[in-house]
């Protein structure tokens, strides 16, 4: 309906609109929100906006539904509308949404579910996990602005609900550096704060503009009407239609279609053109919009009213299927009939066949006019139709149900139902619908107490649940005991052992283990190896173990869990168990053993889509790898930690990620930058109340402060950490601490008491390289009493205590410690010992701040081998790092994080660098090919000058001269510049050589190396450059490598790595028969026979819609060898 008339004016809001646009394409984007009265054109001017700019984006659009009750519904819009547009094609299906995210959707899009090339399982999912998927949309947004600038378009915003309003908020702060512009239209009358304060929040960020949008000017009305009519109307007809629209799109398209219908504006075609009739002042005109409508509603007939009736009860879109099963008593010619009159009427409008009201507003007085026994019944009959296809309308199933609920409706019936519903609706992350059924549950429970006591229970349990989750007036301890024991009185076993897992969960975190142990005992008193419920009561109660100091009893309990757990019931509880089993050997100091079940932890993660503990996988590897020197790698698993802690706005995984992130900076003697993570975990920390994350932060900032000589600092963090509650573990740490703060301060008394204290404690917790931490400090203790033979006994033992764990960020800290204490010759021996491990694991800043202590000391030795050394590292860290796969990123020598988009002076740049980058494997380009290339609209003379002024901001963009120029030619030196790809270039070739020297194992750590460097396509942003040849190179021999190291794995019958190194390569080649193949043989060898067949059934589909063919032979024998292996 809105586009019935010319589309007029609005020529400086489409300028400023493009204006946004071209900022964001240089990555500044934002939200542009066009406010105005109903009617206005807000729509429409969006709308044409877009049509403008299409070709060259890609355009995602949805729209808010007053009283939706989908789940981020105007966001599920938009990605379904963009698959359908891609039309389910499944190479573009694992490009734009990766295995890894692919679960966070798949409960909303059956067709995504049933089109997804991969079989993926769906076991490890839970409801809690909602701000995953935010990050999950992120990513599918972030993986289609690398091809293509984006405009993401949500139609009358006002209605979205709180949790959509969280994810754009989320969004658009998060992606305003990239190509994207946010569009949103809103209604200015409405009032709502939740509303409200997404927009404040965003204004307050300045990732904002707003428009508002008012009505045409009588010129713009008057060239409307010509532009409609021609130039025959006069002009007192123009000011007559101004005067009563006030200029308002919808208002005057209403009078122009009443004035036609009822012949006011008539066609002459003898004359050919429009007339209008010279009474048209004295017909009777509603005065407003509203009025208006409903006149022309009134003049409908029953057929006609009683579809619209349907439709605006409906929602946004209906189909004639729909219409046809509701209205049975109509034949269906005449129901054609009836639709083809209203979308004559402009009332009703069709695409894609699908039907829908063609304005908001009428759809809102339709609603409003119906009687409400009608809309009750209308409603019912929408659920009824709803329930035929229950996967995808289970929140619109339970809205039709109970919305306009009168008390004869309220029956024991309708209760049962809808907590049939409900448990369905939490997997979907909808948090408030299934708060609003069980909610209307409870009230006929209520009514029905003693026919539905069973059920009144069952939804006081799960309500509670909620409220503890979403934090919502949550349940005191009290009160969760008190409605286990009724419920453990009718025998609602289940719902008792779940409620006591929560209680064990809000007792750990009150670090209450006594408690603890108790609720859990309970727990798995009720709970039946059958439920996922008794399996992580098990795990959990092997961590509990642990934390009370029974490591060996915790250790042979998660070896026996692992033994026992049946993945597919409780995938959750497998990943506990094994994770807890890493833990146990980190505190021995095991690091090795550590490592390989971290890693196995993640591989559970991974393959169970268990989404938040494969970011705890990742956290422990990265403590794990700065254990063992490797803090490059641990860090940067520790800063990818950090950013979705971050992204997910999780502030229990924020607080503990800062806490670790910093542990890390501390051990890489980034002493300034670990303060900071350590203060802001405590004050996220204090404010949620997490002890746990506040205590880890709260002793790494006391011995940050401890390393940088701020030693009263040091002592009141460790007094502030109430050692009450605290486990063995911890109360070891703050001792040993506090020795060192002690002997610094001169009271060697109190350091030797509380380094006995920190022993016996470490000796029973057998922490081994806590232990070679205290020895050191005993020995340094023995230094200040002369006891120079006993110091260095117990220094040696130190030493192989973390030779043999292979601790070298700990075994370079101790000799670097035991040396400035002892001085002279011997220290400095010692103390260049350690500096040898410091340089060699890379604890460059370290180094530098320990420089002052060796002028301090005069080691002569120590000083000329880190000068020495120091010119050698300041040459490697003078290094440009440029990324290419995945997107460009480029990284200032020492810069933790990439040069920002916004950095950047201008697009032309980047595209500069890249071209440079290209060309520099054959030696450079020259100006002239450069110049030609960005400005090949230029002439030669303006082409060179633009060319001077690009390169010179791209210098002062990367801050140093990494671009050698030799007469008219431009190449990187690659001396000072790390390129990725060249880098995997570099690895494919060793790995080729060392295969064919049938070297295996060599060859097989190059291609993980390489792998590991291909994060994506290279360059995808660079869409408007003809780099594809480069681009299907790379990827070809991306696919080589993981082909081999599938084949690799099958060989060694570790299935579930082959499995891994298979999806990533259908992600690259969907159709790659081979890869589906070993998919379908590792998932028939670990026993999930049924997911094997579906992988096989996905090849089919795959093969059949990219290219009209059937699986092999080969592969068609496997599946049947796998069918008949079950018979």
């Amino acid at each position: 309906m809105h586009n019935s008339i010319p589309f007029v004016g609005r020529k400086k809001e489409l300028s400023e609109l493009k204006n946004h646009f071209n900022d964001a394409l240089d990555c500044h984007g934002s939200l542009v929100l066009v406010r105005g009265e109903i009617g206005v054109g807000k729509t429409r001017l969006l709308e044409e906006f877009i049509g403008s700019i299409e070709p060259r984006v890609w355009v995602l659009t949805g729209k808010a539904l007053q009283n939706d009750v989908r789940p981020f519904s105007p966001f599920l819009q938009i990605i379904e509308k963009h698959l359908e547009k891609i039309e389910y094609q499944p190479q573009w299906l694992v490009k734009f949404i990766e295995p890894e995210i692919f679960p966070c959707f798949a409960n909303f899009l059956p067709k995504l579910k049933s089109n997804y090339p991969i079989e993926i399982s769906m076991s490890g999912l839970q409801f809690e996990d909602k701000r995953v998927f935010f990050n999950a949309v992120e990513r599918f947004l972030s993986n289609l602005v690398m091809y293509k600038p984006l405009v993401l378009f949500i139609d009358d915003v006002i209605w979205m609900d709180t949790d959509a309003q969280e994810l754009i908020k989320y969004i658009v702060m998060r992606m305003s550096d990239r190509a994207i512009l946010f569009l949103c239209s809103a209604r200015l009358w409405q009032k709502d704060t939740d509303y409200q304060s997404m927009i404040d929040e965003l204004a307050e960020r300045r990732n904002i503009r707003i428009f508002d949008l008012t009505n045409l000017t009588e010129f713009d009305v008057e060239t409307l009407v010509i532009k409609q009519f021609g130039d025959t109307i006069s002009s007192q007809f123009v000011n007559w239609l101004f005067n009563i629209t006030k200029g308002n799109p919808l208002f005057i398209s209403e009078m122009l279609n009443i004035c036609l219908r009822r012949n006011i504006l008539f066609y002459e075609p003898a004359q050919k053109k429009w007339n209008i009739r010279d009474d048209y002042r004295d017909f009777p005109l509603s005065p407003t919009i509203e009025s208006i409508i409903k006149l022309r509603l009134r003049g409908l007939n029953e057929n006609e009213r009683l579809i619209m009736q349907i439709g605006s009860v409906f929602g946004e879109e209906f189909s004639l299927d729909m219409l046809g099963q509701l209205h049975s008593d109509i034949p269906r010619e005449q129901l054609l009939r009836t639709l083809n009159r209203l979308k004559a009427q402009k009332l009703l409008e069709e695409d894609n066949s699908k039907l829908k009201i063609t304005h908001p507003l009428i759809k809102e007085l339709l609603y409003k006019e119906i009687d409400k026994p009608e809309r009750t019944k209308i409603h019912r009959k929408v659920s009824d139709f709803l329930k035929r296809n229950p996967e995808t309308h289970l929140e619109e199933i339970s809205y039709h149900l109970t919305v306009d609920l009168t008390p004869a409706e309220e029956t024991p019936e309708l209760c049962r139902d809808l907590l049939k519903i409900v448990k369905d609706i939490l997997q979907r992350y909808n948090e408030q619908a299934g708060w609003r059924c069980l909610s209307c549950a409870k009230k006929i429970a209520d009514k029905f107490s003693d026919e539905l006591k069973i059920e009144n229970l069952k939804i006081e349990a799960e309500l509670s649940r909620l409220r503890w989750t979403l934090d919502r007036d949550a349940p005191s301890t009290q009160e969760i005991e008190k409605l286990i024991e009724r419920l453990k009185i009718s025998g609602l076993r289940e719902e008792s052992a779940m409620l006591y897992r929560i209680l064990f969960y809000h007792s750990m975190n009150a670090l209450d283990t006594d408690l603890a142990e108790k609720y859990l005992k309970n727990g798995l008193f009720l709970s039946l190896k059958s439920e996922e419920n008794y399996w992580l009561l098990r795990a959990e109660s092997s961590i509990l173990q642990k934390i009370k100091g029974k490591v060996k009893e915790a250790e042979e309990e998660a070896l026996r869990l692992v033994e026992e757990v049946d993945p597919k019931i409780a995938p959750r509880a497998l990943w506990r168990a094994v994770y807890n089993l890493g833990t146990i050997a980190f505190s021995r100091g095991e690091l090795k053993t550590a490592h390989e079940y971290m890693l196995k932890a993640l591989r559970v993660a991974e393959q169970y889509n268990i989404i938040h503990w494969r970011t705890t996988s990742y956290a422990n590897l990265g403590q794990i790898e700065m254990k063992l020197g490797q803090l490059d790698s641990g860090l940067e698993r520790l800063k990818e930690v950090v950013k979705d802690a971050e992204l997910s706005q999780w502030a229990r995984q924020m607080a503990g990620s800062w806490a670790v992130f910093g542990i890390c900076l501390l051990a890489k003697g980034e002493f300034e930058n670990a303060l900071k993570y350590f203060d802001d975990s405590i004050r996220k920390s204090k404010k949620i109340e997490y002890k746990r994350a506040l205590i880890l932060a709260r002793l790494g900032k006391a011995e940050t402060l401890l390393e940088i000589g701020r030693i009263d600092e040091a002592m009141a963090e460790l007094d502030s950490v109430p050692t009450k509650e605290l486990g063995e573990d911890w109360l070891c740490d703050i001792h040993f601490l506090k020795s060192r703060i002690c002997l610094e301060k001169g009271d060697l008394r109190q350091s030797e008491k509380d380094i006995e204290h920190a022993h016996n404690l470490a000796e029973k917790l057998n922490t081994q390289i806590k232990i070679a931490e205290i020895l050191t400090q005993k020995g340094i203790i023995l230094l200040q009493k002369r006891k120079e033979l006993d110091a260095l006994k117990l220094l040696e033992k130190a030493k192989q205590i973390l030779l043999q764990m292979e601790a070298l960020s700990d075994l370079g800290s101790i000799l670097t410690r035991f040396g400035l204490a002892w001085g002279g010759i011997k220290g400095d021996r010692i103390f260049t010992q350690g500096l040898e491990i410091l340089f060699k694991i890379g604890a460059v800043p370290k180094i530098e701040h320990l420089l002052k202590n060796i002028e301090v000391q005069g080691f002569k030795r120590a000083r000329n081998f880190t000068i020495k050394k120091l010119d050698k590292v300041a040459l490697k860290q003078e290094r440009l790092e440029i990324t290419t796969f995945g997107g460009l990123a480029v990284k200032r020598p020492g810069a933790l994080e990439p040069i920002a988009p916004t950095e950047w002076q201008s697009k032309k740049a980047r595209e500069l660098l890249v071209l440079i980058l290209l060309l520099s494997e054959r030696k450079g380009a020259t100006r002239e090919i450069l110049a030609s290339f960005l400005w090949p609209e230029l002439d030669t003379q303006k082409s060179q000058n633009n060319l001077r002024v690009t390169l010179a901001r791209l210098n002062q963009t990367l801050k140093y001269d990494y671009i050698q120029q030799e007469s008219q030619s431009l190449s990187l030196d690659k001396a000072k510049v790390f390129v990725d790809s060249w880098q995997f270039e570099e690895l494919f070739k060793e790995w080729g050589y060392l295969k064919q020297q049938a070297k295996q194992h060599k060859a097989e750590r190059k291609a993980q190396e390489a792998i590991t460097l291909y994060k994506g396509d290279f360059l995808p942003e660079l869409y408007g450059m003809s780099i594809e040849e480069k681009q299907r190179e790379l990827k070809g021999k991306m696919k080589q490598l993981l082909y081999w190291l599938a084949h690799r794995s099958c060989e060694r019958l570790e299935w579930q790595e082959a499995i891994s190194f298979a999806r990533r390569l259908i992600a690259l080649d969907s159709s790659n028969e081979s890869a589906h193949r070993i998919i379908i043989r590792g998932l028939w060898q670990q026993g999930d026979r049924t997911g094997a067949i579906r992988q096989f059934e996905r090849l089919g589909d795959s093969l059949e819609k990219e290219f009209n063919i059937s699986p092999s032979q080969e592969t068609v024998e496997l599946y049947k060898k796998i069918i008949a292996a079950q018979k």
